[in-house]
């Protein structure tokens, strides 16, 4: 990881605290990994539709079960 992107993330964390929604780290990073998670499942999901509608299912069921 380069200090670019360090530094990023460092801003964003000071400005998500300063907002005043959170009270601490914790509660940033917990959030973050909660909607990385939704993103994740909704990402997923759309692909398995949109792969049993193209007729590609079985490609699918790999993808499916490493999450």
């Amino acid at each position: 990881m380069n200090s670019k992107s360090i530094k990023k993330q460092e801003q964003y964390f000071a400005t998500q605290l300063s907002s005043e929604d959170y009270q601490n780290f914790s509660e940033v990073v917990r959030e973050a990994l909660r909607m990385h998670e939704l993103y994740r499942n909704k990402v997923l999901t759309n692909y398995v539709l949109r792969s049993l509608r193209d007729g590609t299912a079985l490609q699918v069921s790999a993808a499916w079960r490493t999450s």
